[in-house]
């Protein structure tokens, strides 16, 4: 839709936008159950007739089916865990770092940056600086992988910190 945007007036734009949305909403019902789904919930003849069908009539759809049992059974162990696990002491400075992290990159201005870029680009005559410049819309999506390298890079630091 970005790239649409750039053709075609807000106005049509819009309902546009809801078309893909709307087709997933219809399609939706469609989409069986998963295998652990069905292995969860105890519907053990549903989930062999669902291998039958994935596999073939024909196929021996046993071991598979005592694998996915065993692997719902894992997972019933390791979701005892709960959200607010994650509010305990030891957790404190890896949470107020990331959010502080994440309120410094807001405060600093990237946001504002990136929006008004193409703006400030045109403004400065940065574009005319030379016939074979790169436009100003290339230079705010330079501007937006930057700021993805950004969060990236928090995103690293989030999993070291998680880790220690």
């Amino acid at each position: 839709m970005f790239v649409v945007g750039s053709f075609v007036h807000w106005r049509t734009l819009a309902p546009l936008a809801t078309i893909p949305a709307l087709l997933q909403l219809l399609l939706l019902f469609f989409i069986p159950e998963s295998l652990q789904w069905l292995e969860k919930f105890g519907c053990e003849k549903e989930l062999e007739a669902a291998l039958l069908c994935l596999r073939g009539d024909k196929a021996d759809i046993s071991h598979e089916a005592i694998e996915i049992k065993d692997y719902v059974e894992s997972l019933k162990i390791f979701s005892s865990e709960g959200i607010l696990d994650i509010f305990q002491k030891k957790y404190v400075w890896p949470l107020l770092t990331v959010a502080g992290v994440l309120v410094l990159m807001n405060l600093g201005g990237i946001n504002a940056l990136t929006y008004y870029s193409g703006a400030i680009f045109v403004s400065a005559d940065i574009e005319g600086a030379a016939e074979d410049s790169i436009s100003s819309s290339w230079k705010s999506q330079g501007l937006a992988l930057l700021q993805v390298e950004r969060y990236l890079m928090l995103h690293s630091m989030v999993i070291h910190l998680s880790r220690n």
